[in-house]
């Protein structure tokens, strides 16, 4: 009987279309409820819905064998979107046919279990779902409106909750999310705040502690700047005591932010006096703290004249360095650049190709078109053209901050602390029962027994 039944409602799910399953299994599901228990049903729900999502991600798994560029495989919404419509789908279907019954609820949590934390390659689910939220919240993603956004987010988190790797997600979206605030490309703070309140209802206030400090650092920040006006307005030489440039700083915590490599420089007598007035005024506020300057991180605009063509050039701090070594019309080799900035050579490599064999070519080079050669030549390019006032030139891509070994060494000392936190409270335990406890407490990862 029950063989025939549960056969019957996996039947009905497979060759019904969506908008009358509701109807015809509402029927079946209340006379077999009232016949034999739940559990033969549920068990076949269970199946079904394992089956649509392997089936998803079998798809997926064929189609990233044939994706070659990161920024495709994590750009591509369609996957993330798929598996959040799936969800829809039997959510609806638990909701009007099981009457949100307990039962089918689980079966439904664990059947998304199964294939949301199978292995799909190079790019975790843990990176495509952060890669979605990303798009969703960046001024350069879909143009949604708030409701949508919201709508979107909400589901997402319903779909993260399914994930085992919560703890590799939290780490690529802290990056993400640094980027956006840092270069000022997240669409809405709002939106930002909603998603960070989502998670932490989902995971608690441990697990969103650090990304509810990087909002508030940037809160923080322009408060700072304020006072830090106010100071250099004081000053004997006004805001001049700044070098004559305009200079804003933002001040990060350590702790909350990813990390970044430190990489020093010989800057410009400008730059040099706008750090050494901000280091006395900061330091007039709390002398417990020291400031370490990531310059990587930096934003400069510098005004550029080529054949009485005016531009305003955005780029980060090293590059800015290089340019200003061409404030006329002269000529540099490589060794000259590298020693006048103080980088070291592979990075030089990389600033030079960013301004003069990228899509703007800043500065003009000899040789080869396409690499840095070490005895390679630059000088302004008088021929450059562009088609607005202000340009903003990318700097070189960045190695990610997150890393899939720092996050397996974060692993290693939540393990070690639940189990010393376990046998502190009960002195003594069978491995069997420790291993047990240690998989009940760890919330954001499943380790392997």
């Amino acid at each position: 009987m029950y063989a025939t039944l549960s056969a019957t409602v996996a039947s009905n799910f497979s060759t019904t279309p969506p908008a009358m399953r509701p109807r015809q299994c509402r029927p079946e599901w209340t006379s077999h409820a009232c016949a034999n228990g739940l559990n033969p049903i549920a068990q076949a729900f269970r199946n079904y819905v394992t089956e649509r999502g392997n089936r998803i991600v079998d798809e997926r798994v064929e189609q990233a064998k044939a994706i070659a560029s990161k920024s495709e495989a994590l750009g591509d919404p369609s996957f993330i979107q798929t598996l959040l419509d799936l969800h829809d789908t039997f959510k609806g279907i638990v909701s009007e046919c099981f009457s949100q019954d307990s039962l089918f609820q689980k079966s439904l949590k664990e059947a998304f279990e199964v294939f949301i934390n199978r292995d799909i390659g190079k790019y975790s689910f843990a990176a495509l779902m952060s890669s979605f939220c990303d798009r969703i919240l960046k001024k350069s993603g879909e143009r949604l409106s708030d409701d949508q956004v919201e709508q979107l987010l909400t589901k997402m988190v319903e779909l993260f909750s399914f994930l085992s790797d919560k703890d590799l997600f939290a780490e690529i979206y802290r990056n993400q999310l640094s980027k956006r605030l840092l270069y000022e490309t997240s669409a809405s703070e709002d939106a930002e705040k909603s998603m960070i309140a989502k998670l932490k209802m989902k995971c608690g206030a441990q697990f969103t502690s650090k990304l509810e400090g990087m909002i508030t650092d940037l809160s923080l920040a322009s408060d700072l700047q304020k006072d830090f006006r106010d100071y250099c307005d004081g000053l004997t030489e006004g805001r001049n005591s700044l070098g004559g440039i305009d200079f804003n700083v933002t001040v990060l915590t350590t702790g909350f932010w990813p990390s970044y490599q430190v990489q020093d420089a010989n800057l410009c007598p400008e730059m040099q006096k706008a750090i050494q007035v901000f280091h006395v005024f900061y330091n007039g506020r709390t002398q417990h703290r020291r400031l370490q300057w990531i310059h990587s991180l930096g934003q400069a605009t510098i005004a550029m004249k080529l054949n009485s063509r005016k531009h305003d050039l955005i780029v980060n701090s090293y590059q800015a360095l290089i340019l200003l070594l061409f404030t006329k019309d002269e000529t540099h080799d490589l060794q000259f650049i590298q020693n006048a900035t103080g980088l070291d050579p592979a990075l030089t490599k990389k600033l030079l190709a960013t301004l003069s064999i990228s899509k703007y070519k800043i500065l003009k080079k000899s040789g080869d078109a396409k690499t840095i050669e070490d005895d390679a030549t630059f000088s302004p390019n008088d021929s450059f053209w562009g088609q607005h006032r202000k340009i903003k030139i990318p700097p070189p891509a960045s190695e990610e901050t997150h890393n899939k070994e720092r996050v397996e060494e974060d692993r290693s000392i939540a393990i070690e602390a639940a189990i010393v936190r376990i046998m502190k409270m009960r002195k003594q335990l069978s491995h069997q029962q420790l291993v047990t406890e240690v998989l009940t407490q760890l919330a954001f990862f499943k380790p392997n027994p």
